[in-house]
Order: structure tokens, then sequence, then C-alpha cells
């Protein structure tokens, strides 16, 4: 572990030195930046892929890498973020939030294969912080009694991990480039559950009004070790700077 350690710190000073440096003599740039952005949805329209409904597994919408021209490594970063609101009225009046957030950073390598394909490799650092709140409420009135029941789960994951990269890219042009990768990380995982279950009845009866409510808490934490892999269904339209 401590000579994995010094091995990123030897890479990150070198990345750092050379970031420093001015140009080179023949004016090459002293260094290249790339912004991704997931470009599926863009493809289907344009070629027309309105049946093909393969699922994307990997989170990242944006990406963002730097790349040394004197030592030839880099740094590199992700960022998806999505959410969701979804509400339902009949037959029981329900609605859920979901938020997520997925980051990474980490080092990586790139180079030529031909005139048109560049290939690359690294290691990241992943981050994922996924939430969703789904309330569920039911009010049933039956002559002088009523019945209201309202349940609010709470379900937050923590994710940490890291794990290898493997990126291949095509140049379109020698600054647009059309790029996918694959992904191996090892993640860990605490998920926390929250249950609030409240239940109100009220019965009249005559001039008297009987009321009676309920209230039911729930907690559940759970800690998972995994291995995750992402095949290489995201198409990435990247610029180079």
């Amino acid at each position: 572990m401590k000579k994995n350690l010094l091995v990123l710190a030897a890479l990150f000073c070198c990345l750092l030195n050379s970031f420093g440096q001015t140009n080179d003599a023949d004016n090459k740039p002293k260094f290249d930046q790339y912004v991704g952005v997931q470009a599926n949805q863009l493809l289907k329209q344009l070629i027309n892929l309105n049946s093909s409904n393969t699922a994307i597994d990997n989170p990242y919408l944006l990406t963002y890498t730097i790349m040394s021209n004197k030592c030839g490594w880099g740094i590199e970063a992700g960022l998806g973020f999505t959410y969701t609101d979804t509400q339902n009225k009949q037959p029981v009046n329900d609605e859920s939030k979901t938020n997520n957030i997925d980051a990474r950073i980490g080092i990586c390598r790139k180079f030529k294969l031909g005139k048109r394909f560049t290939a690359g490799y690294g290691f990241d650092f992943v981050y994922s912080n996924n939430s969703d709140v789904t309330t569920n409420s039911n009010t049933t009135v039956s002559g002088s009694f009523t019945d209201s029941s309202s349940t609010v789960t709470t379900t937050k994951i923590t994710r940490i991990g890291a794990g290898p990269q493997v990126y291949l890219g095509f140049n379109i042009t020698p600054r647009v480039i059309l790029g996918t990768e694959i992904l191996y990380y090892y993640l860990s995982s605490v998920q926390k559950q929250n249950v609030l279950t409240k239940d109100t009845q009220i019965e009249v009866s005559g001039n008297q009004t009987i009321t009676t409510s309920t209230i039911a808490n729930s907690n559940l934490e759970t800690d998972v070790k995994s291995f995750a892999f992402s095949f290489p269904t995201v198409l990435f339209l990247i610029i180079k700077f």
C-alpha cells in the first residue's frame, strides 16, 4: 500500500512539474485538455437508432482530462448528477424523489494507435451518494370513521472505491474525438434506511370525536463490498483544447 502511494505521489509530482514548464522548442503545447460529454442520446437521434435500448451503466455525464506532453501522464475527472421527482395520484397518493451524485478523479496515460485511434489506461478513486425519499399516503372514509396513513421511506447509499479504467478513442478530427471506456471498480457501500409510518384514526360519535394516532419508526444499516464492471456501452463526444 505504501509503495502504491509513493508511485502515485511521484506521478503527481511529475505532472505538476510538467504543467509548470513553458512550451517546448518546437512550440508544442506543454499540456492538452479534453472535455467530454455522454453522447449516446445525441447519436441515436442523428443515426436513427430508436430501436436500441442498451442499458448504460456508466454514471459519468461529464469528463475532464489534462495531459502532460512531457511525461505522457495526466489527471482526469468525471462527474454525474441525476434528479427525478415522480408523483402518482391514483389509486394511492405517493411521491418518490431520487438524487444521485457520482464523481471520480485519478491519473491516466494515453498513446496513439495509428493515425485515428487513441488508447489509454488509468487508475481512479470514486465516490457516489444516492438518496431516495418515497412518500405514500392514503385516506379512507367510511361513514363517521376516517383512517389516514402515511409512510416515508428514506434510503441513502454512500460508496467509495477505486479501480482501473481502459480507454479507446477515435479521432474524427484532430480536436474532435469519439471515445468509450471500460471501468472495473472495487466499491465499499453503506446503505442507511429509515421508515417512518404515521396512522391517524378519527371517529365521530354524536357530539364526541375520538382521535387515535400511532407512529412507528425503524432504521436499517447495511454494509456491502462489491466489484463493479462497466461495459463500453457509453460513447463520449470529446473536444481537445
